[in-house]
Protein backbone atom coordinates (compact mmCIF):
# COMPACT_ATOMS: atom_id res chain seq x y z
CA UNK A 1 0.00 0.00 0.00
CA UNK A 2 1.34 3.42 -0.94
CA UNK A 3 2.18 5.79 1.88
CA UNK A 4 -0.34 8.54 2.58
CA UNK A 5 0.14 12.26 3.18
CA UNK A 6 -0.17 11.76 6.93
CA UNK A 7 2.19 8.76 6.86
CA UNK A 8 4.85 10.88 5.17
CA UNK A 9 4.59 13.73 7.67
CA UNK A 10 4.78 11.32 10.63
CA UNK A 11 7.57 9.18 9.19
CA UNK A 12 10.46 8.57 11.57
CA UNK A 13 13.24 8.17 9.02
CA UNK A 14 15.93 8.01 11.68
CA UNK A 15 15.13 4.30 11.89
CA UNK A 16 16.75 3.94 8.45
CA UNK A 17 19.99 5.45 9.75
CA UNK A 18 19.92 3.14 12.77
CA UNK A 19 19.30 0.13 10.53
CA UNK A 20 22.15 1.18 8.24
CA UNK A 21 24.54 1.36 11.19
CA UNK A 22 23.37 -2.04 12.44
CA UNK A 23 24.13 -3.58 9.03
CA UNK A 24 27.50 -1.82 8.96
CA UNK A 25 28.34 -3.22 12.40
CA UNK A 26 27.27 -6.66 11.19
CA UNK A 27 29.70 -6.32 8.28
CA UNK A 28 32.50 -5.49 10.71
CA UNK A 29 31.69 -8.59 12.74
CA UNK A 30 31.73 -10.76 9.62
CA UNK A 31 35.17 -9.31 8.87
CA UNK A 32 36.38 -10.30 12.32
CA UNK A 33 35.00 -13.82 11.88
CA UNK A 34 36.68 -14.08 8.48
CA UNK A 35 40.06 -13.15 9.95
CA UNK A 36 39.63 -15.57 12.85
CA UNK A 37 38.63 -18.40 10.49
CA UNK A 38 41.54 -17.69 8.16
CA UNK A 39 44.06 -17.49 11.00
CA UNK A 40 42.86 -20.34 13.22
CA UNK A 41 40.48 -22.78 11.54
CA UNK A 42 41.78 -23.08 7.98
CA UNK A 43 45.44 -23.69 8.96
CA UNK A 44 44.33 -26.51 11.23
CA UNK A 45 42.30 -28.09 8.45
CA UNK A 46 45.14 -27.72 5.94
CA UNK A 47 47.70 -29.41 8.18
CA UNK A 48 49.21 -32.80 7.24
CA UNK A 49 47.85 -34.49 10.35
CA UNK A 50 44.50 -35.21 8.67
CA UNK A 51 44.47 -37.00 5.32
CA UNK A 52 42.06 -38.99 3.20
CA UNK A 53 38.84 -38.35 1.29
CA UNK A 54 37.10 -36.72 4.21
CA UNK A 55 40.04 -34.37 4.66
CA UNK A 56 40.04 -33.41 1.00
CA UNK A 57 36.29 -32.82 1.05
CA UNK A 58 36.47 -30.65 4.12
CA UNK A 59 39.43 -28.67 2.80
CA UNK A 60 37.44 -27.84 -0.32
CA UNK A 61 34.46 -26.78 1.75
CA UNK A 62 36.64 -24.68 4.07
CA UNK A 63 37.63 -22.54 1.08
CA UNK A 64 33.95 -21.99 0.32
CA UNK A 65 33.29 -21.05 3.94
CA UNK A 66 36.14 -18.55 3.90
CA UNK A 67 34.70 -16.95 0.77
CA UNK A 68 31.26 -16.80 2.32
CA UNK A 69 32.59 -14.72 5.20
CA UNK A 70 33.92 -12.24 2.64
CA UNK A 71 30.61 -12.18 0.75
CA UNK A 72 28.65 -11.83 3.99
CA UNK A 73 30.72 -8.80 4.94
CA UNK A 74 30.24 -7.20 1.52
CA UNK A 75 26.51 -7.90 1.55
CA UNK A 76 26.05 -6.32 4.96
CA UNK A 77 28.09 -3.25 3.98
CA UNK A 78 26.15 -2.99 0.71
CA UNK A 79 22.79 -3.05 2.45
CA UNK A 80 24.06 -0.35 4.81
CA UNK A 81 24.92 1.83 1.79
CA UNK A 82 21.45 1.33 0.33
CA UNK A 83 19.77 2.20 3.62
CA UNK A 84 21.86 5.38 3.90
CA UNK A 85 20.81 6.28 0.37
CA UNK A 86 17.18 5.51 1.20
CA UNK A 87 17.36 7.87 4.16
CA UNK A 88 18.71 10.73 2.03
CA UNK A 89 16.15 10.29 -0.76
CA UNK A 90 13.10 9.83 1.46
CA UNK A 91 14.12 12.63 3.83
CA UNK A 92 14.36 15.04 0.89
CA UNK A 93 10.90 14.05 -0.33
CA UNK A 94 9.38 14.35 3.13
CA UNK A 95 10.80 17.87 3.41
CA UNK A 96 9.29 18.74 0.01
CA UNK A 97 5.83 17.63 1.18
CA UNK A 98 6.18 19.75 4.31
CA UNK A 99 7.34 22.71 2.22
CA UNK A 100 4.26 22.50 -0.01
CA UNK A 101 2.01 22.26 3.05
CA UNK A 102 3.64 25.28 4.66
CA UNK A 103 3.35 27.35 1.49
CA UNK A 104 -0.34 26.50 1.31
CA UNK A 105 -0.77 27.66 4.88
CA UNK A 106 1.04 30.88 4.02
CA UNK A 107 -1.69 31.49 1.44
CA UNK A 108 -4.40 31.16 4.09
CA UNK A 109 -5.17 27.47 3.57
CA UNK A 110 -6.02 24.87 6.15
CA UNK A 111 -4.57 21.48 5.16
CA UNK A 112 -6.43 18.42 6.42
CA UNK A 113 -5.03 14.95 7.22
CA UNK A 114 -5.43 13.90 3.57
CA UNK A 115 -3.56 16.91 2.18
CA UNK A 116 -6.68 18.70 0.95
CA UNK A 117 -6.52 22.48 1.14
CA UNK A 118 -9.40 24.72 2.16
CA UNK A 119 -9.15 28.50 2.22
CA UNK A 120 -9.99 30.07 5.58
CA UNK A 121 -10.90 33.69 4.96
CA UNK A 122 -9.98 34.78 8.47
CA UNK A 123 -6.47 33.46 7.79
CA UNK A 124 -6.34 35.25 4.43
CA UNK A 125 -7.33 38.49 6.15
CA UNK A 126 -4.62 38.08 8.76
CA UNK A 127 -1.93 37.25 6.18
CA UNK A 128 -2.89 39.27 3.09
CA UNK A 129 -5.33 41.84 4.41
CA UNK A 130 -9.09 42.22 4.60
CA UNK A 131 -9.43 43.44 1.01
CA UNK A 132 -7.98 40.15 -0.30
CA UNK A 133 -10.26 38.15 1.97
CA UNK A 134 -13.27 40.14 0.73
CA UNK A 135 -12.21 39.52 -2.87
CA UNK A 136 -12.25 35.75 -2.38
CA UNK A 137 -15.56 36.01 -0.51
CA UNK A 138 -17.10 37.79 -3.49
CA UNK A 139 -15.48 35.48 -6.05
CA UNK A 140 -16.00 31.89 -4.87
CA UNK A 141 -14.72 30.49 -8.18
CA UNK A 142 -11.33 32.16 -7.55
CA UNK A 143 -11.32 30.81 -4.03
CA UNK A 144 -12.01 27.31 -5.32
CA UNK A 145 -9.28 27.66 -7.95
CA UNK A 146 -6.74 28.54 -5.24
CA UNK A 147 -7.82 25.59 -3.12
CA UNK A 148 -7.46 23.25 -6.08
CA UNK A 149 -4.05 24.69 -6.97
CA UNK A 150 -2.61 24.05 -3.52
CA UNK A 151 -4.32 20.69 -3.07
CA UNK A 152 -2.75 19.59 -6.36
CA UNK A 153 0.66 20.91 -5.31
CA UNK A 154 0.58 18.87 -2.12
CA UNK A 155 -0.72 15.82 -4.01
CA UNK A 156 2.17 16.00 -6.51
CA UNK A 157 4.70 16.09 -3.68
CA UNK A 158 3.00 13.09 -2.06
CA UNK A 159 3.00 11.20 -5.37
CA UNK A 160 6.70 11.86 -5.85
CA UNK A 161 7.38 10.56 -2.35
CA UNK A 162 5.37 7.42 -3.05
CA UNK A 163 7.40 6.83 -6.20
CA UNK A 164 10.65 7.41 -4.36
CA UNK A 165 9.59 4.90 -1.70
CA UNK A 166 8.71 2.38 -4.41
CA UNK A 167 12.07 2.82 -6.15
CA UNK A 168 14.04 2.55 -2.91
CA UNK A 169 12.16 -0.66 -2.11
CA UNK A 170 13.01 -1.90 -5.60
CA UNK A 171 16.72 -1.25 -5.01
CA UNK A 172 16.56 -3.12 -1.72
CA UNK A 173 15.11 -6.23 -3.36
CA UNK A 174 16.92 -6.39 -6.72
CA UNK A 175 20.48 -6.63 -7.97
CA UNK A 176 22.37 -7.48 -11.17
CA UNK A 177 22.83 -11.03 -12.40
CA UNK A 178 26.22 -12.67 -12.22
CA UNK A 179 26.30 -13.51 -8.52
CA UNK A 180 29.04 -16.02 -7.76
CA UNK A 181 29.42 -18.34 -4.79
CA UNK A 182 27.36 -21.18 -3.39
CA UNK A 183 23.62 -21.51 -4.10
CA UNK A 184 21.55 -19.63 -1.50
CA UNK A 185 24.73 -18.17 -0.07
CA UNK A 186 25.64 -14.57 0.71
CA UNK A 187 25.73 -12.09 -2.17
CA UNK A 188 29.01 -10.19 -2.19
CA UNK A 189 28.00 -8.33 -5.38
CA UNK A 190 25.64 -6.09 -3.44
CA UNK A 191 28.32 -3.72 -2.16
CA UNK A 192 29.52 -2.68 -5.61
CA UNK A 193 25.96 -2.53 -6.89
CA UNK A 194 24.88 -0.31 -4.03
CA UNK A 195 27.67 2.15 -4.59
CA UNK A 196 27.52 2.33 -8.39
CA UNK A 197 24.61 1.01 -10.41
CA UNK A 198 21.98 1.41 -7.70
CA UNK A 199 22.93 4.97 -6.87
CA UNK A 200 23.04 5.94 -10.54
CA UNK A 201 19.60 4.44 -11.18
CA UNK A 202 17.84 6.14 -8.29
CA UNK A 203 19.60 9.49 -8.73
CA UNK A 204 18.29 9.73 -12.30
CA UNK A 205 14.81 8.68 -11.25
CA UNK A 206 14.92 11.10 -8.33
CA UNK A 207 15.74 13.98 -10.66
CA UNK A 208 12.85 12.98 -12.92
CA UNK A 209 10.26 13.03 -10.14
CA UNK A 210 11.71 16.25 -8.71
CA UNK A 211 11.04 17.82 -12.10
CA UNK A 212 7.39 16.81 -11.95
CA UNK A 213 7.63 13.68 -14.07
CA UNK A 214 6.04 10.39 -13.07
CA UNK A 215 8.34 7.65 -14.41
CA UNK A 216 7.18 4.05 -14.28
CA UNK A 217 8.93 1.22 -12.49
CA UNK A 218 10.02 -0.08 -15.92
CA UNK A 219 11.77 3.26 -16.45
CA UNK A 220 13.56 2.76 -13.15
CA UNK A 221 14.66 -0.74 -14.16
CA UNK A 222 16.19 0.59 -17.38
CA UNK A 223 18.37 3.20 -15.68
CA UNK A 224 21.58 1.11 -15.33
CA UNK A 225 24.01 1.94 -18.13
CA UNK A 226 25.32 -1.60 -18.57
CA UNK A 227 22.94 -3.97 -20.38
CA UNK A 228 24.59 -6.89 -18.62
CA UNK A 229 23.40 -5.71 -15.24
CA UNK A 230 19.90 -7.09 -15.32
CA UNK A 231 18.05 -6.73 -11.99
CA UNK A 232 17.45 -9.91 -10.03
CA UNK A 233 17.06 -10.84 -6.39
CA UNK A 234 19.24 -8.61 -4.23
CA UNK A 235 19.73 -10.21 -0.83
CA UNK A 236 20.72 -13.78 -0.34
CA UNK A 237 18.21 -16.11 1.31
CA UNK A 238 20.62 -16.08 4.24
CA UNK A 239 19.69 -12.46 4.92
CA UNK A 240 16.38 -12.01 3.11
CA UNK A 241 14.26 -12.41 6.24
CA UNK A 242 16.32 -9.81 8.07
CA UNK A 243 16.30 -7.21 5.31
CA UNK A 244 12.51 -7.02 5.35
CA UNK A 245 12.72 -5.82 8.95
CA UNK A 246 15.89 -3.76 8.69
CA UNK A 247 14.77 -1.98 5.53
CA UNK A 248 12.09 -0.02 7.42
CA UNK A 249 11.30 2.04 4.34
CA UNK A 250 8.99 5.01 4.53
CA UNK A 251 5.93 2.77 4.50
CA UNK A 252 7.08 1.08 7.73
CA UNK A 253 8.89 3.88 9.55
CA UNK A 254 5.93 5.86 10.83
CA UNK A 255 5.23 6.90 14.38
CA UNK A 256 1.87 7.49 16.01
Amino acid sequence: MAVSYEDILNANLKSLKKAAQAWRDMGDRFGTLHDAYRSNVKPAVDSDSWRGDSSNAYKAWSKVTLGQYVDAQKEAKGVAELLDFAYSVLKSHKEDVKKKRDKAKDEGMVVDSHGRCTMLLVNVAAIKGQDTADYYREHPEKRQAEETKWTDAVARAVKSTQKADEYVAYLLTHTPKGKSGVPNGFNGAIKGYAGKVGAARVSKTYEAIKNGKNPSLRHCEKQPSSPRRTPKTLCSPALSSTISAARTGLSRSTTA
